[in-house]
């Protein structure tokens, strides 16, 4: 069996839904610094931009499981069980992203009894900051991850410039958002902030958040690209 080929409509579809995340992602920033309103608040769970962020996770891993059945089709049995991996990790990052399972689950690990030295060196008594301390709990899944998806995403781009660059520049700013959250661990206790504080504290979360908003629409044009390029090329091995 071929591979399946993509149609011009599809990538004309594909095409316009790129377009219109990074148009969503720069209205939402926008109405996060110029507005005072919560559902467009950037740094709220449980908003219109939490929604948001999670169906977009959900498209990166709808396309990696398209990708994955085409690669099944072309007989590449081996990447496409790669992008099936790829769909899992994003499918739970969407689950993640809407009830904030890594913040729930980091408060757990760092209340047993064996951590009680680990969430006092993380927190350094400000137990507001325990929320932050998953970025360090769960530093080495997030390592082995990026791992994962750089060996993913070059061997799969090999050859194409323009979309190893797209992937770079998504993967940076994802990390840059883990990153700059983590940072957070760094400040003074809560009940000692004051004016300058806060008003860093609310810089750098603006900062993550759009980390998180552009570099998810650079993974998915990415992954949509190399989907149409894939039915393209299959469609010439066809003909």
């Amino acid at each position: 069996m071929g591979i399946s080929t993509t149609t011009t409509s599809e990538r004309r579809l594909l095409l316009n839904l790129i377009w219109c995340l990074a148009a969503t992602d720069a209205a939402l920033i926008l109405l996060h610094v110029f507005t005072g309103i919560s559902a467009v608040d950037l740094d709220q769970e449980a908003n219109l931009t939490t929604w948001y962020s999670s169906v977009k996770l959900l498209g990166i891993a709808g396309m990696s499981a398209a990708v994955a059945a085409r690669h099944s089709a072309a007989n590449g049995r081996g990447m496409a069980r790669l992008w099936l991996i790829n769909a899992v990790v994003f499918l739970g990052l969407s689950a993640d992203e809407t009830a904030s399972l890594h913040e729930s689950f980091a408060r757990w690990v760092l209340d047993l009894p064996a951590l009680e030295a680990l969430r006092s060196t993380l927190t350094r008594g400000d137990e507001l900051k325990a929320s932050y301390a998953w970025v360090w709990v769960f530093l080495p899944l997030i390592l082995l991850a990026t791992a994962f998806l750089t060996y993913l995403f070059l061997k799969s781009f090999r050859g194409q410039p323009g979309l190893s660059v797209l992937f770079g520049l998504g993967l940076v700013s994802l990390l840059s958002a883990v990153v700059l959250e983590g940072l957070v661990m760094t400040f003074p206790p809560l009940v000692e902030w004051g004016v300058e504080q806060t008003d860093r504290y609310l810089l750098l979360t603006t900062f993550e958040e759009c980390g998180e908003l552009v570099g998810s629409t650079l993974l998915m044009a990415a992954i949509s690209i190399y989907y149409a390029r894939a039915g393209a090329a299959g469609s010439t091995r066809s003909s």
